[in-house]
């Protein structure tokens, strides 16, 4: 399933989940949610965490699941489940890229404030900006070629593959450019450099400047 950072980011679904205290064979139940914010953090040693914020039109209580809601085994995914942790970087040798810690986002530009106070409804939100797509990471200052690519405004093309069992995500920016660049090291140690890039143009012949592939056992993902 391959999402790229148009239309598909801002299509909407339905989410049933079950919180709190409730009667057995019920949930909660989202209507036309969207998703308005989406963080992938991970570091050395440590299980990746997805942070999820949902924008919908009404939810509703004591309702029944459908035939297809059930509890899911949960799979743990570990930064050292990072088959690829490319930087984007054309200068950079493989074993120079040493990636201590990453934190993805995609932000929608999707207004919820209501159009009417008195309304039980959330109106459809409306786009109030571009999505945008930021990578956030500290790695080993081991060359300058991040100051040098900050310094010209040169393009990257930053690439994250999470692999674990047959389960797989791949966020891939097509190009990149470094918004920010800090160098940190406190007393005696190794040297760490803090990059940020945003996803600010789509590449020749890329039909995205950002493309998520989720790739697990469902064989169709329906939004509307």
């Amino acid at each position: 399933h391959t999402f790229t950072n148009g239309k598909e980011f801002n299509s909407s679904f339905t989410i049933e989940l079950i919180e709190g205290n409730i009667p057995a064979g019920k949930c909660q139940r989202l209507l036309g949610a969207k998703i308005t914010k989406l963080m992938l953090k991970g570091s050395a040693g440590e299980i990746c965490t997805v942070t999820l914020s949902v924008v919908a039109k009404q939810k509703q209580t004591n309702q029944t699941p459908t035939a297809a809601l059930t509890a899911n085994a949960p799979i743990l995914i570990l930064a050292s489940h990072a088959a690829t942790s490319d930087n984007g970087s054309a200068a950079d040798a493989a074993a120079d890229i040493v990636i201590k810690s990453f934190e993805m986002t995609i932000e929608a530009g999707l207004d919820d404030k209501r159009m009417d106070c008195s309304s039980a409804y959330i109106i459809e939100p409306i786009r109030n900006g571009l999505t945008t797509a930021k990578l956030k990471m500290t790695q080993e200052f081991r060359t300058k070629s991040a100051m040098d690519d900050y310094i010209a405004a040169t393009s990257r093309a930053p690439d994250l593959k999470l692999v674990s069992t047959v389960s797989e995500m791949n966020f891939v920016m097509a190009a990149a450019k470094i918004v920010s660049l800090k160098h940190s090291q406190d007393g005696f140690g190794i040297w760490t450099e803090d990059i940020e890039l945003e996803a600010l143009e789509a590449s020749a012949g890329a039909a995205s400047s950002l493309t998520v592939t989720n790739v697990n056992a469902q064989i169709l993902i329906t939004t509307v």
